[in-house]
């Protein structure tokens, strides 16, 4: 079957989007964290000493939202909520070991499942997607 190259970028990823946001949730289901708690988990690794207010701007999720899920995060020892010199009105974040491990962990089962799912390209053509799709990002949600 061919598929029309003029397909909308939407219409295109929507089937592996779909199969995508049923991969994390499951995954992280498995090591009793919310999808929503394991995206927190993994900006916060990709930038220590974050705000919650960066974070929430990240994810593309309310502050008030995600503070729910950075207490209960701090309360499991996944990560550390301190006040910002700055501002004692901000909270930096931090990954602790425990967190650190728990993240690695489940992005080693996702990537598995994606690499899965993406069987029909190679590595190599699996990689340059990351890429691209990772270039097509907004700056400010990197």
């Amino acid at each position: 079957m061919s598929i029309n190259p003029e397909r909308d970028l939407a219409r295109l990823m929507m089937p592996t989007w779909r199969s995508l946001m049923d991969i994390e949730p499951k995954r992280c289901h498995e090591y009793r964290l919310s999808h929503w708690e394991y995206i927190i988990l993994s900006d916060v690794e990709e930038h220590p000493g974050t705000s919650q207010r960066d974070v929430a701007q990240r994810i593309v999720r309310s502050a008030s939202r995600i503070a729910d899920d950075v207490e209960s995060l701090q309360a499991r020892g996944l990560v550390t909520r301190t006040p910002a010199a700055h501002d004692r009105r901000v909270n930096c974040l931090q990954l602790t070991k425990a967190g650190r491990n728990l993240t690695q962990r489940i992005r080693r089962a996702i990537r598995a499942d994606e690499r899965e799912l993406l069987s029909e390209l190679s590595p190599t053509e699996q990689n340059r997607l990351r890429a691209l799709l990772t270039k097509a990002i907004p700056t400010q949600l990197l």
